[in-house]
């Protein structure tokens, strides 16, 4: 059976998510806004997705 798309969404942001504080917590000096903030913005974009999706499935 092929994953919904709810589903790959949200595969995708857990991955983000973990990314994301995996590079918060390896090394302060990571915490820029330049290593940050591209996955931040990617899972924000991805949540919003998710949401659009899961209110056009209601």
């Amino acid at each position: 059976m092929e994953p919904t798309r709810l589903t790959v969404l949200e595969q995708e942001m857990e991955r983000l998510r973990v990314e994301l504080h995996q590079t918060a917590n390896t090394d302060p000096r990571h915490w820029s806004q330049a290593t940050l903030l591209p996955i931040s913005k990617q899972l924000d974009a991805l949540i919003v997705e998710y949401y659009k999706e899961k209110k056009k499935q209601m």
